[in-house]
């Protein structure tokens, strides 16, 4: 016989909405990490994809400072081996570009056959991207080996984007709400460890002359491609995805899978059940869910919101610091000691990004954006005026100090907080197209910085040096004013709270403020 199950009341004026409670609520924070062990596995090792990316997106700015790949992609200028500006801008600017391809025709795959099967093909896209990589300097040519590389990034990037964007959702989707702040800025930890593996690896090869110094770091890559196809046979299918489809008794399958037997499960889907139904009732639409369905009624805030939060990165300078070992090589700085500041930043990150778990909680998503893009901005004022002095050592020093602060700093905070707010103000019903919007959006931008940013910097271009720290500095500024008005603080709400709060149209900085409860009982 069903019981009677306490629900929250909601109202404002003539308004009502009927809320479920949060399953966890009176729980504490120590007690639902023993009650979720599997949840928590499953959103580790859901996190395959990301590794990759971290890799990816490290390796081929750690490989230019290597002698052997200017030799074998570079051109002399002025009596130095250099990579010409365009080049880099469009390695890096087209791994962006097929970021953007692959988040965005996810959104229509994860809706269509699920989060897993969007797993399998990320892994398989970026293993073939990987082939053309490694057999890139093979080419006779050398246009045709920088043009076999550039085609290997952005196929490798359509893979990466599928596998970010399944990410993202398939963890925002199973984890209890006061846990998917952790589990999701996990996104960030390992996306660091990626990088580390990859300044490492490539560290010890600096001294190689010949091709395999960067075959083997290209190599490796299709162990992390092997590693995603295996996870997608290891996850249950998100219950969410199971439920929007109407398959119930699959959806108490994967949720016992995630959760265990003894969990509720009927409470469980019930509440993913009374969400998807509220908002489709909201949309007043079929059971399909569309890209302009983002943009339509309170969705449309949303979306806005995951657009800057996604974008701020680009303005904290992500772009510069993916190519932090061959900006410091222009500013002056050896090779060796380029990597070596390369990877001292990589392992700072990764701890500043396990410290975000705990602050993400406890000082919210908001405040650790807006403190986080202030400090990084000082950062950069400080980095353009040692620019003006380029041939003195103790600037030099500084420079490589500042690119370490300014990488810690937003470990810290955005680089943590912005894939948790992505997720957290999407709605359940539109996550996997909101999650591509979100990849593609911050896939765009790194295009566009990406290639401007060896333009401002190279030699053979502006070469302002480290004077481009003025250049960010203006673009901090911009977007702490952007945030100030327009982002949300989510912590520790719920999906149904999120939802109820959109709805109203809440203010900005009425997010924090506790949301006023009536309980009324009502049977299941």
């Amino acid at each position: 016989m069903n019981q009677p199950r306490k629900q929250q009341l909601f109202m404002t004026g003539v308004t009502a909405s009927v809320i479920p409670v949060d399953l966890d609520d009176g729980k504490s924070i120590w007690q639902i990490i023993k009650d979720n062990p599997r949840v928590i596995s499953y959103a580790v090792i859901a996190n395959s994809g990301s590794i990759l990316f971290g890799y990816d997106i490290l390796v081929t700015g750690a490989c230019v400072a290597l002698p052997a790949f200017s030799i074998s992609y570079g051109e002399l200028y002025n009596g130095q081996l250099i990579l010409p500006a365009k080049w880099q801008s469009l390695w890096t600017a087209f791994v962006q570009f097929g970021i953007m391809l692959g988040a965005f025709s996810n959104g229509f795959i994860q809706d269509k056959f699920g989060r897993r099967v969007a797993y399998i093909l990320g892994g398989v896209i970026t293993a073939i991207g990987t082939v053309l990589a490694y057999t890139s300097a093979d080419v006779a040519s050398l246009d045709g080996r920088r043009l076999a590389f550039f085609f290997a990034k952005l196929i490798i990037g359509i893979g990466m984007g599928m596998l970010m964007s399944a990410c993202q959702t398939y963890v925002s989707e199973v984890a209890p709400p006061r846990l998917r702040g952790a589990l999701l800025g996990f996104f960030a930890f390992v996306v660091g460890v990626g990088q580390m593996i990859a300044v490492t690896l490539v560290f010890t090869r600096i001294a190689i002359i010949n091709t395999s110094a960067f075959k083997i770091p290209f190599a490796v890559q299709w162990g992390f491609s092997g590693l995603a196809i295996i996870t997608a046979f290891i996850l249950p299918e998100s219950p969410t995805y199971l439920i929007t489809k109407n398959k119930r008794s699959a959806a108490e399958k994967a949720y016992i899978r995630l959760h265990g037997s003894k969990a509720d499960v009927a409470a469980g889907l019930n509440i993913i059940q009374s969400t998807i139904d509220h908002e489709r009732a909201i949309a007043a639409s079929a059971e399909t869910a569309t890209y302009a369905d983002c943009f339509k009624g309170t969705n449309a805030r949303r979306t806005w919101i995951i657009i800057l939060i996604t974008t701020m990165q680009h303005f904290l300078g992500v772009s510069l610091l993916s190519n932090a070992n061959y900006f410091l090589i222009m500013a002056g700085m050896s090779p060796t000691k380029s990597l070596q500041v390369s990877q001292i930043g990589t392992g700072l990150q990764i701890a500043c990004t396990y410290i975000s778990w705990f602050t993400m909680s406890s000082l919210g998503r908001r405040f650790l954006t807006l403190a986080s893009t202030a400090g990084v901005g000082i950062v950069f004022v400080t980095m353009g005026v040692a620019g003006f002095y380029q041939h003195d050592t103790k600037a030099l020093t500084y420079v490589g100090a500042s690119i370490l602060l300014v990488g810690s700093i937003t470990a810290l905070g955005l680089g943590s907080v912005w894939p948790v707010v992505a997720n957290e103000v999407s709605s359940s019903r539109l996550r996997a197209k909101s999650s591509g919007i979100g990849f593609l959006v911050n896939a765009f931008g790194g295009g566009v910085f990406t290639i401007a940013v060896p333009y401002l910097f190279n030699a053979d271009a502006a070469n302002l040096g480290a004077k481009i720290g003025f250049v960010f500095a203006g673009f901090c500024l911009l977007g702490f004013t952007l945030v100030w008005f327009v982002l949300p603080e989510t912590k520790s709400k719920t999906y149904e709270e999120l939802d109820y709060l959109f709805e109203i149209k809440a203010k900005t900085r009425a997010f924090k403020k506790p949301i006023e409860r009536f309980d009324v009982d009502l049977k299941e």
